[in-house]
């Protein structure tokens, strides 16, 4: 490991990204210059490492490395000198605003810091256990250190899907990597962490430069009150990230500047939500329905030429934005269509290798998705930062266009989130509109708390009251009742509890200033805040818990690791001890990131031809990929993603015949298979 080439590795896109916003910003301020600098950063190294790659097949090594590290520093350097009059700009921005300087902004920004100690904290003692982890965001860029390609493998299994997503979380680790000359999670683990904070600063500065301190104050705690969410900001998924890039691109509606630059910049951040996941294009879809409405209402007038005028302005509104936002994801979209057949592979229209696409569909009864939609319903509809959007409709009056924009966003991102067909009843599958959501329900809670007369307190508290009632109903309809689900009902009724005691005692506006306004800040922050402070603590997976039984005390990494995943864990040391190095396994098993061996995985679009023939047949097929032991795990078969291939695999529907496979070894019920006979 070489320190400073790692350090570089964080600070080349850094240096780069902050070049640029010298460059174009007139009037730079420290919070926005730091958070732009990191993410367009990482989108140049994620678009020079797609494109030099899959698309130019230049191997991705150190030599790779060191000279598009050159090629970024030089021209930033040059923007640097040329612009450094706007660095002195900037130094003399870097001081505390004067409404942060009292006791009660002071100590609810201490209790915020604290968490963000917390998370720093927990990322850099804790292994990686969590499944998405260890299936892809992880191990994709451990395999394309060792090869030098990311990996791009068409097909519906889950570690070949994928692969075709495999974007700037990936490109990022990698990055790190070459960097460090080594693939070491160490030096990854505050990639997390870093994205956090700074999407929670910039929704601070934001609220507060709009909407007061106040609901500055409460937007950042309503945001990480989420623990699904929360519990994401500290493992590498792709989550936090695409609610930072999200954000960015929508925080331009909240600044009321003329001309097409906020628009570019929106459509820009837009796009590389993109890179990021999937879901970030669906938002970008509604940044540009939102605009296009907006441009067309603006120019209609009354007339029959006005509403031409409106039409042809509005249509070219979604062709900037739309156009501006694909350009800034066509690194992934055009390696997915030359590679994968299919630009979104493989909504729509499939792609290639899709042919096992009806398998989806064919095993989901209408029961389950009524459950899936029960089970979305209750993550919409049950967290305080709902209750307080839906709080909002007793000042709708008072609320401005930067705020409607932002709300019809929202919804238009609703209907994406619903698509999930595989039970996407998850909170972090909302995560392009969360910080929407806290900014919206930080400025309504604020108004609750402070501003609202007797009548909508009370009509507040019914909102939440409904809110609570509605979702212990849809729950208790629900065939199938997850814990996870009992967890955020029983969060919600609590918080919300607290907030409509807060509400109605009037206690932030009595208190005045001193030391009983702090407190009093630092309770609500506090309790706002708690689920938050609680998922990163506990570090449980999958990521949907809050719960009390945590340690906050370095742990020995084989021991934590055997904790967590049990037999898997010691399956995969043992394997790593006494399986030949030359050997090739065939498994179900999608963790494959602590797993040192050569791996066909169980549902790998090569392997479909098996699911038609005959055990004899399709044992010397698999043979014949060179396939020398089987490994079967009970976790493997809980996946619904896994289920639909293992029910149609016939060498896993057999393996206790005797006559083709023998067990090898076994940790508890997991079990590796050898071949018998030559």
């Amino acid at each position: 490991m070489n320190p400073v080439l790692l350090l570089l590795a964080y600070a080349g896109p850094l240096l780069f990204g902050f070049s640029l916003y010298i460059w174009l910003c007139k009037e730079p301020e420290p919070v926005e210059a730091l958070v732009v600098a990191w993410a367009v950063g990482w989108v140049a190294i994620c678009a020079i490492c797609i494109v030099g790659d899959q698309l130019l097949r230049i191997a991705l090594d150190s030599v790779f490395f060191s000279i598009v590290t050159t090629s970024l520093l030089i021209p930033a350097s040059g923007l640097l000198v040329i612009f450094r009059r706007r660095l002195t700009v900037l130094k003399s921005r870097l001081r505390i605003p004067p409404d942060l300087r009292s006791q009660g902004p002071i100590a609810a920004l201490a209790l915020l810091t604290c968490f963000t100690i917390l998370m720093f904290y927990m990322a850099l003692i804790t292994p990686p256990d969590s499944t998405d982890a260890l299936v892809y965001h992880m191990q994709l860029p451990k395999r394309a250190f060792e090869t030098g390609h990311l990996p791009a493998t068409p097909g519906l299994g889950w570690i070949e899907l994928s692969t075709a997503w495999s974007g700037l979380v990936e490109t990022q680790q990698l990055w790190i990597y070459l960097g460090g000359g080594e693939v070491n999670e160490l030096f990854v683990r505050p990639i997390m962490p870093i994205f956090s904070t700074l999407l929670g600063l910039i929704v601070f500065r934001d609220v507060r430069r709009h909407f007061g301190l106040l609901a500055a104050g409460l937007a950042v705690p309503l945001l990480f009150s989420l623990n699904e969410f929360t519990s994401l900001t500290t493992v590498l998924w792709d989550e936090v990230p695409v609610a930072l890039y999200s954000y960015l691109a929508v925080r331009q509606y909240l600044e009321v500047s003329p001309g097409t630059r906020p628009k570019i910049v929106s459509a820009f951040f837009g796009g590389a939500a993109g890179l990021v996941k999937y879901d970030g294009l669906l938002l970008l879809l509604a940044i540009v329905a939102v605009s296009t409405i907006v441009v067309f209402r603006q120019n209609r007038g009354d007339s029959r030429r006005g509403v031409f005028r409106g039409a042809r302005e509005s249509a070219r509104e979604m062709l900037l934005i739309l156009g501006i936002g694909i350009l800034a994801s066509s690194p992934l979209l055009l390696r997915n269509l030359l590679i994968f057949g299919n630009p979104i592979y493989p909504f729509i229209w499939g792609g290639v290798n899709t042919e096992q696409l009806p398998y989806f569909t064919a095993d989901y009864s209408w029961n389950d998705y009524v459950r899936f939609r029960i089970y979305e319903a209750i993550v919409i509809f049950g967290s305080l930062v709902t209750a307080c959007i839906a709080i909002g409709v007793f000042r709708w009056r008072n609320w401005t266009k930067p705020e409607k924009c932002l709300l019809a966003i929202l919804i238009l991102y609703l209907p994406g989130y619903l698509y999930q067909s595989l039970a996407g009843s998850h909170i972090r599958y909302l995560a392009p509109v969360l910080p929407i959501g806290a900014v919206l329900a930080g400025r309504n809670f604020s108004w609750w708390l402070v501003e609202s007369e007797s009548r909508d307190r009370i009509r507040g508290a019914g909102i939440v009251g409904l809110l609570i009632g509605l979702v212990v109903a849809l729950f208790a309809l629900a065939d199938v009742k997850p814990v996870y689900l009992l967890q955020y009902i029983v969060t919600f009724a609590a918080v919300g509890a607290v907030s409509i005691i807060a509400v109605a005692l009037r206690t932030f506006k009595r208190t005045g200033r001193g030391r009983g306004r702090a407190a009093v800040a630092v309770v609500i922050v506090g309790i706002v805040l708690l689920p938050g402070f609680l998922a990163v603590a506990a570090q449980k997976y999958p990521p949907r818990e809050t719960a009390w039984d945590f340690s906050l005390l370095p742990q020995d990494p084989g021991r934590f690791l055997e904790q967590r995943l049990g037999d898997d864990w010691r399956m995969w040391q043992w394997i790593n001890q006494n399986v030949p190095v030359n050997s090739t396994i065939l498994t179900f098993e999608a963790r494959l990131f602590y797993l040192d061996r050569e791996v066909i995985f169980g549902a790998d679009h090569i392997l479909l031809p098996t699911y038609s023939m005959r055990l004899v047949d399709a044992v010397a097929y698999i043979r014949a990929l060179g396939v020398t032991f089987v490994l079967d795990s009970p976790w493997s078969h809980v996946p619904g993603i896994n289920r639909i291939f293992l029910a149609r695999s016939v060498i896993f529907q057999n393996l206790e015949n005797q006559t083709y496979l023998a067990l090898f070894h076994a940790e508890g019920d997991v079990k590796l298979y050898a071949f018998t006979g030559p």
